[in-house]
């Protein structure tokens, strides 16, 4: 018998099955059964509280890990009739994971389900008329993210002698028409590891963190220890690996970090800079740091600060130095890419380059160069991405000259190309620092540049922020010479500050008394007074939850940011 006579007997014999199970159904009249109808197509389900009211869920169900969904069908009966019906809700995968099995979540018709999974898919409800087996379905997108997931910030500090590492989440829109609430959870680190944070640690730093995922650049958050780094998850707040599995020797007294995509640097009490350049980024730690300190041109690094700012997202970013002993910036490059002429990956990583004026003429004459600066300290430098330079950022520096202590300020934006570890600088500025600022500079002054424009009266506007004592200053970048105004003044020194780096609206201050105060920026300049304080205020912690403020950092999503 040939292959294609099979195949024909077996179609015909497929089709014959199919027709009479079909004249079987025909036997059954469906159209007198009673049918279960779901009141709204896009809304099958409807909310409980915990007072048992009902509240239609929304179109795609959102949830925090460990929160508890209690959730019943939106639906009726197409006819009175005594019947039973049975409910099967189910967690099933979407096209984003298209593997999940699923799971049986229970069979009560209102749903009290604790989420023990971060996760997305789809909530699947069966319910099926047991007395004759039809089958009829309903669901909706679910997500249930990670438990710390989202904007917000973190809070160091020290309560009763024993260090605090807390979370606050963080406001997106300052509309009054938009307000969230926010959530407050206070020695998270110590909750969640079931162990104290270390009583050595510096500060946090958030970093790039691949992990394998190729659609996605999730972060992590590092404490930063005199004598360890321990990374932990940005969403869970879990510790997960320590320095001693990625340090080939340990550094002692470190003092300061920058973990990029490719290039990870660490800094201790001399200056000296370690470094650590990656093969891969799908498994962040699989290289180790190398034991000795990075060399300039035959001389180990020195003096070296690190100079925070959004150098380091992707591959084609810089670390932005600052060498006090030679007193000049220097640049290490993060970039690698792939070349289509030569078909293989190139590698700038590591790569140490001093600052270029792009101006063929060089310097401006007014302008100390940033290869140069040894008659002066170098007092505080922020960056920024107000340029309209892909690649390049806007810096802000105050700087004191020491033979005349004379403060000025330096405006000037840094540019690299793609495929290039060249540095330009270009748009300097200088001039002496207003009274008004200078007046105020002590060991302790701190300040904080925001990454986007401040908003008031309609317009975007660049400011400085500067903390002395009990008083926050704005400082306008658009009036260098004169633009100093005392915004507020609170009734305990200022123990850190610290700008929101999603929209530029928001700055946070923490008080030496333990009081969180977050602010909007949008109101800044002279539209700022405590008698507008319902309206300044978005957030408020009182002394007495947090023990006495050490530093506050901001928390991104998860997605590569500006990553201080």
């Amino acid at each position: 018998m040939s292959k294609y006579t099979l195949y024909t007997i077996m179609a015909v014999l497929q089709m014959f099955l199919c027709t009479a199970c079909y004249e079987d159904k025909g036997n059954y009249d469906y159209k007198d059964l009673p049918q279960v109808v779901f009141n709204e197509k896009y809304y099958p389900f409807v909310y409980i509280d915990d007072n048992g009211e009902e509240q239609t869920a929304p179109g795609y169900l959102t949830l925090r890990y460990g929160e508890t969904l209690k959730i019943k069908p939106n639906y009726r009966l197409s006819k009175d009739a005594d019947i039973e019906l049975k409910f099967t809700w189910i967690l099933r995968g979407d096209y984003d994971n298209p593997n999940q099995e699923d799971i049986v979540l229970g069979h009560e018709e209102t749903l009290v389900w604790k989420a023990d999974e971060a996760m997305k898919g789809r909530l699947v409800l069966d319910i099926e008329d047991a007395t004759n087996g039809t089958h009829f379905l309903s669901n909706t997108p679910i997500e249930v993210t990670d438990p710390y997931a989202g904007l917000g910030l973190l809070v160091l500090s020290d309560k009763d002698g024993k260090k605090m590492l807390s979370f606050v989440t963080s406001p997106i829109s300052d509309d009054e028409e938009d307000k969230e609430p926010f959530e407050e959870f206070i020695n998270l680190y110590e909750e969640v590891n079931k162990e104290p944070l270390p009583n050595n640690v510096i500060k946090i730093h958030e970093h790039y963190r691949k992990e394998g995922n190729s659609s996605g650049a999730p972060t992590m958050q590092m404490v930063v220890c005199d004598d360890q780094l321990i990374d932990f998850s940005t969403s869970l707040f879990k510790e997960e690996i320590r320095s001693d599995q990625f340090f080939s020797t340990p550094i002692k007294n470190i003092r300061d970090v920058l973990f990029m995509q490719w290039l990870d640097l660490v800094v201790d009490d001399k200056g000296q800079v370690y470094q650590r350049r990656k093969t891969t980024d799908q498994l962040f730690h699989s290289q180790k740091f190398l034991s000795e300190p990075v060399k300039y041109n035959g001389e180990v690094l020195e003096g070296i600060k690190i100079i925070p700012g959004l150098f380091c997202g992707g591959g084609r970013g810089v670390a932005l130095l600052y060498d006090s002993k030679h007193g000049r910036y220097l640049t290490m490059s993060n970039q690698k890419f792939y070349n289509f002429q030569t078909d293989k990956d190139d590698s700038y990583v590591g790569k140490i380059c001093e600052m270029v004026s792009e101006s063929s003429s060089g310097w401006p004459k007014d302008f100390t160069p940033l290869s140069d600066m040894s008659d002066y300290d170098l007092i505080y430098t922020g960056s920024n991405n107000r340029t309209d330079d892909w690649g390049g950022w806007q810096c802000v520096s105050i700087i004191r000259e020491k033979a005349t202590g004379t403060y000025y300020w330096q405006k000037f934006e840094v540019t690299h190309g793609y495929n290039n570890p060249d540095i330009y600088v270009t748009n300097m500025e200088q001039g002496v620092l207003p009274d008004a600022l200078s007046s105020i500079i002590t060991a302790d002054t701190k300040f904080a540049l925001p990454d986007m424009f401040v908003t008031f009266s309609g317009k975007s506007h660049p400011y400085l922020f500067a903390a002395c004592g009990n008083d926050l200053y704005l400082y306008d970048l658009e009036d260098m010479a004169g633009g100093v105004s005392r915004a507020l003044t609170f009734d305990s020194p200022i123990a850190a500050i610290c700008c929101d780096r999603y929209s530029g609206s928001f700055i946070t201050v923490g008080l030496e008394d333990g009081s969180l105060y977050t602010l909007r920026t949008n109101g800044a300049k002279n539209h700022w007074s405590w008698a507008e304080k319902s309206w300044l205020v978005r957030n408020y912690i009182a002394p007495g939850k947090l023990g006495k403020i050490q530093g506050i950092y901001y928390k991104s999503d998860g997605d590569i940011v500006n990553l201080d």
